[in-house]
């Protein structure tokens, strides 16, 4: 039996630091002329919560769809290994901790823009190698196609979020929360590496194509159409498109 769900304090802080920002980037700007304490923290708050329960289903499912391939995922806030090179002219890593670049951009991009511009690029998984959970499976180690799909599949619970809450939207409630999804989904699809959105591109193309053709689509046409008709829409549109790919490039 796997034990591909344990969470080790080190990714529960992370994962308290990217709630408490995505907090941050979210709530800094509550949309009023003048600050009012009471509607500022109010909108702090309503934010909070609401990240807790995009972040939450998006780490989770992500979580369970490794388990579903043995494979065990960490989650940790953005970052890049610093590299160096010797008097050898090899590189190597560099013995300074990790540079935490996602949170530090998505904070000065908040701070600088007074919350007016979201860019909520602050954590992803990492893999960690467990040959034994993988015992009996006809490769050891994760495939490109496998950790394509674990990171896809985190933004689309998100997608289903967004679908399911706006059919609850009455006279507006749920806004925020759309939004909030909507922008946290959308950025995790940029080819970044390290990031989701890299991690479906650079491991299977035609998947990034279709998600990110089938999750533009439904969101623009859900302002205006049914969600069903909008997902139903948006998942033909995306499947043409990705036969026109695989018939134009022949890349299976």
């Amino acid at each position: 039996k796997t034990r591909t769900m344990e969470f080790s304090k080190k990714e529960l802080n992370h994962v308290i630091l990217a709630v408490l920002l995505l907090t941050f980037i979210f709530g800094f700007n509550d949309g009023n002329e003048t600050f009012q304490a009471g509607a500022y923290f109010k909108n702090i708050l309503v934010v909070f919560l609401s990240v807790c329960v995009i972040f939450g289903t998006y780490f989770i499912t992500q979580k369970i769809v490794a388990k579903k391939y043995s494979i065990v995922i960490t989650f940790s806030l953005w970052c890049i290994q610093r590299f160096y090179i010797n008097r050898g002219k090899a590189i190597e890593k560099s013995k300074l901790k990790n540079l935490y670049i996602g949170p530090i951009i998505s904070f000065f991009v908040t701070f600088i823009s007074r919350g007016t511009f979201f860019l909520p690029l602050v954590a992803s998984f990492q893999e960690s190698e467990k040959r034994h959970y993988r015992a009996g499976r006809q490769y050891v180690h994760m495939e490109g196609f496998e950790e394509a799909k674990i990171a896809l599949s985190g933004i689309l619970a998100i997608v289903l979020l967004v679908m399911f809450t706006s059919l609850l939207n009455q006279n507006g409630m749920f806004d925020q929360f759309i939004k909030i999804c909507v922008y946290f989904a959308s950025f995790q699809l940029l080819p970044l590496p390290r990031l989701e959105g890299g991690r479906i591109f650079f491991n299977s193309i035609p998947l990034y194509i279709f998600a990110t053709i089938f999750i533009g689509v439904t969101f623009v046409l859900a302002i205006y159409l049914n969600v069903i008709y909008s997902i139903l829409i948006a998942l033909l549109l995306a499947m043409i498109i990705v036969f026109i790919y695989f018939y134009k490039y022949k890349k299976y």
